[in-house]
Parts: C-alpha cells; sequence; structure tokens
C-alpha cells in the first residue's frame, strides 16, 4: 500500500506541471480577443458549420465569388468541420468554438511533444516540459492557429504520428503501433495536403533509420500500407478536382 500510494504521488507530480501548463495555454487562447471572431481560413465554417458541411459534397460552390472550386476545402470533413458543428449544435458561440479549437491545437502539441520526448529519453522532467512548451509556442504553429488552423493541424499531430514507431520499434505489437500511428495522420486532415505530405517525412526517416530486422520491417510494411487508407478520403477528390480547377499540386 505505501508502494502504491508513493507511485501515486510521484505520478502526480510529474503530471502536475503538464496539466498547468496545458490549463495555461487554454486560458491564453481563451481570454484573446474575446467576443470577437477570427478570419480562420473559412469563415462560414464558423458561422454556418452545417451549411459549410453541406456544400462539400460538391465541387462547384455557387455561394461565393460568383461560384467557385473551393480550393482543397474537402480536407475540413475531418476533424476540423466535425468539431465545429458540434460546438455549434451544443449551442455554443462561434467565437467560443474557435477560441476552444486553437487552445486544444496548442494543447495536443504540447502535450504530444512532451510524451514524445519522454519516450526517446531526451533530458529531464523539467527540461523536457519546456522543450514541449517550446514547441507549441514555436512562432510557425502560433501563427497558423489563430489565421490558417486547418494547415497547423500537421504540425500539431506530427509527435503523436511518431510516438507509437517511437515505442513500437522496440516492443509491443507493430501493425498496433503502426495503427495508432495512421490516426494521428488522419487527424492531420487534408486543408493542406503538401504540409501533411511533408510532415511525413518525419516518420518515414525515423521508420528507415531503425535498426535492420523483422520488427522494423513489420512496423513499416503496416504503415506503410495504412496511410494511404486514412488519407485517401482527400487525396482522391484533390485529383477530381484537378480536372476542372488549376494544378495548385
Amino acid at each position: 500500500m505505501i508502494r502504491v500510494a508513493q507511485k501515486s504521488r510521484s505520478w502526480g507530480r510529474r503530471r502536475l506541471g503538464p496539466l498547468l501548463v496545458a490549463g495555461g495555454l487554454s486560458i491564453v487562447a481563451l481570454l484573446q480577443a474575446p467576443g470577437l471572431l477570427i478570419a480562420d481560413t473559412k469563415l462560414d465554417l464558423a458561422l454556418d458549420p452545417g451549411g459549410f458541411l453541406d456544400r462539400l459534397r460538391d465541387l462547384w460552390d455557387p455561394t461565393a465569388s460568383f461560384g467557385q472550386l473551393p480550393n482543397q476545402a474537402v480536407g475540413y470533413w475531418f476533424p476540423m468541420g466535425p468539431f465545429f458543428w458540434f460546438g455549434e449544435r451544443i449551442g455554443l458561440s462561434p467565437w467560443i468554438v474557435q477560441r476552444i479549437w486553437i487552445s486544444a491545437l496548442l494543447v495536443i502539441a504540447f502535450w504530444g511533444m512532451l510524451r514524445l520526448l519522454e519516450a526517446l529519453g531526451v533530458g529531464r522532467p523539467s527540461s523536457r516540459l519546456v522543450g514541449a512548451l517550446w514547441y507549441a509556442l514555436t512562432p510557425t504553429l502560433l501563427v497558423q492557429v489563430a489565421y490558417r488552423s486547418g494547415q497547423a493541424l500537421p504540425m500539431v499531430f506530427l509527435p503523436l504520428a511518431l510516438l507509437p514507431l517511437v515505442t513500437g520499434s522496440t516492443r509491443g505489437s507493430p501493425r498496433q503501433a503502426a495503427a495508432r500511428s495512421s490516426v494521428a495522420v488522419a487527424l492531420m486532415g487534408g486543408v493542406n495536403g503538401a504540409a501533411t505530405f511533408f510532415v511525413l517525412a518525419v516518420p518515414v526517416i525515423y521508420l528507415l533509420t531503425r535498426e535492420r530486422g523483422a520488427r522494423r520491417r513489420r512496423l513499416a510494411s503496416w504503415w506503410f500500407v495504412l496511410i494511404p487508407a486514412v488519407t485517401i478520403w482527400w487525396v482522391a477528390p484533390l485529383f477530381l478536382q484537378l480536372g476542372y480547377g488549376s494544378d495548385f499540386l
């Protein structure tokens, strides 16, 4: 009983710092310009998320710019679109949903990097805390979360996509590790397809630099099978759109 209590207190001390940082990030985000909406890429997503998601079923959007081919709008199907739709359904003001969304991205980026640093055994608890916070507050991410938050998703979820590969390269089921990584990749969405593909270079490099053997082969094989499966929902519509619009790819 004494050992269990000691372990519980030790765990509480280790997690108190991260919890305080996560709470601080959330409070700071919620206090930014209360009552005002941010022109975050797709303003109509915040104002009318249900209508916005309905329009994603068609390549042609007649409601803006005298009609248009919405550039990569299908990428908002997940996770950003459902998040704002749910906020509207439960009666939250659009500006509050925006701030909760921003705070969630900052906290996920921080917590994911913290867990990744722990898995890699980098530094001490205090230095890992600082490093993870620095990652969440990097200028690139801070600029995007209030301007093009959908484009920030690949950077936000990159640590969580890499974390299962780090642990799965030494222990556990390679298939489950690859599946957990693919879930994080799916959460990156397809608002900016190029950003998603570029950050995937990190897990690819990690897999290629692991010690050769059956475990690496199984982990890499499952990962390279699952990643196309979780991205096809936005990759295929982009190629379909290519037949009618500019070759932005």
